[in-house]
Formats: C-alpha cells, sequence, structure tokens
C-alpha cells in the first residue's frame, strides 16, 4: 500500500507481513506518516516493511498506547524526506527487536527514533543506520516513571551520538556496536 494507515481509540492491533511505500508523497500538513496509532491498548507489527516515508511524516508514530511491539521489521526514510522512522509517546511498554531502522541524508529531523515517556523500553538486536553527516540515533525523553531503557545487542551504522535526552547521560552497553561510515 502507498497511503496513511491510522487508527484511533482502538483496541488491539495487530499488522503482520505489511508493506507501504512512499508514504507522505501526497499529503501535507499533520497526519502524513505510514502509520498513525492514537489511544490503543496495544499495537504489534511483525514483519512490517515501510519505504521512503517523504514530506515530514514518520515511518511509525504511536501516541498514547499502552504496549508497543515492533519486531522484524525494516522501516526506512532512506530515500525520502520524512523525519523521526519511529516514534512512540506516552505508554506502558516499548519493544523493538530483530529489525532494520534507517534514515537517510534528506530528512528532516535528525533523530532516528524518538522513545518519549514509556515505563519500560527493550530495544534489541536491531540494526540503525544513519545516513546523514550528523543525528541521534535514539532520543528518550523520559517522563516521571520511566526506567533506564533496556538496550542489548544493537549495531548503530553512521555518525552521530548513540543515545540523547536521557539526563546525567546513559552508557550505551557493550553488547552494542557502533561503526562510523
Amino acid at each position: 500500500i502507498s497511503y496513511i494507515t491510522s487508527f484511533e481509540n482502538a483496541g488491539s492491533i495487530r499488522l503482520d507481513h505489511v508493506t507501504v511505500r512512499r508514504a507522505g508523497r501526497l499529503l501535507r500538513g499533520s497526519g502524513r506518516h505510514a502509520i498513525s496509532i492514537r489511544k490503543a491498548k496495544s499495537f504489534e507489527a511483525n514483519h512490517l516493511m515501510l519505504e521512503s516515508i517523504e514530506n515530514g511524516g514518520h515511518g511509525v508514530s504511536i501516541v498514547d498506547t499502552e504496549e508497543v511491539v515492533l519486531h522484524c521489521s525494516l522501516v526506512t526514510t532512506l530515500n525520502g524526506s520524512g523525519s523521526y522512522s519511529v516514534q512512540a509517546v506516552r505508554g506502558d511498554t516499548v519493544r523493538i527487536t530483530n529489525s532494520v531502522i534507517g534514515q537517510g541524508q534528506n530528512v528532516e529531523n535528525s533523530n532516528i527514533l524518538r522513545l518519549w515517556d514509556y515505563e519500560e523500553v527493550t530495544v534489541r538486536e536491531k540494526t540503525v543506520v544513519n545516513d546523514r553527516a550528523t543525528g541521534t540515533f535514539f532520543l528518550f525523553q523520559l517522563g516521571d516513571t520511566m526506567a533506564p531503557p533496556t538496550m542489548e545487542e544493537n549495531v548503530l551504522i553512521g555518525p552521530g551520538n548513540p543515545v540523547a535526552g536521557i539526563e546525567g547521560g546513559f552508557m550505551l552497553p557493550s553488547s552494542n556496536l557502533t561503526a562510523s561510515t
């Protein structure tokens, strides 16, 4: 599909084996994300493929959703002009595993993943590619109840800061590999 998929005030949402190409190409203004979820009980995506997010839209934008799971997925703006590849705002749990997430030189936002105000965040066995000259791989905006994120066995490729937004700093565990291009 090549259009915006939006859910609001939904129960549990699960997407399996879905491909979205060139999302946001014809849309301007807010709401031009490839997938937009608001106020859901849970969102789970398995084998999701998002390509070339354009016009400033996010690949996946999830707001006020209790549980978010992104597994075995590809989210990339390598050929587009999108914003965050993945944004998750306010909820209980975020788990992103076995996925590839990337951004190209023309994206509007230098942060690849924005995770804000979740109680538990796990990012494991994931490859993140930054094709910009600068940027941040993970931007965490911690709420009052958010514990430090669990980040294990990730590969971060390209220039930029691995992690930003955690007061007092955050040491990326040694099980993660960083490599410049």
